[in-house]
């Protein structure tokens, strides 16, 4: 693992609100939570607006933030063995019918 201060750790020790810090990012609150949250990646920009707006240099940083899920287990894993293949043209006549 990289040594270096996360951003959400410095962000809590220093008892910085995520909006004002996100104001003088110029990003959103929420845009900074995903990245904090490993939800979305650091850019060398982000990174480096980062580091201004906490005064410090980026180098001191750790950006290489671990997402807590993947992305399919943000959005739900399916259950694969339910999974019949081929296209879903919808009910056959004989499911509804005939109607």
């Amino acid at each position: 693992m990289r040594e270096g201060i996360r951003p959400v750790d410095y962000i809590d020790a220093r008892g910085l609100k995520r909006v004002w810090v996100a104001q003088r990012m110029g990003i959103s609150e929420s845009h900074l939570s995903r990245l904090l949250s490993g939800e979305r990646f650091w850019t060398p920009e982000m990174r480096n607006t980062f580091a201004m707006v906490a005064g410090l240099e980026t180098g001191l940083f750790n950006f290489n933030v671990e997402a807590a899920e993947t992305a399919l287990e943000r959005v739900g894993a399916t259950n694969e063995s339910n999974y019949t293949g081929g296209s879903d043209n919808g009910p056959t006549e004989r499911e509804t019918g005939g109607r």
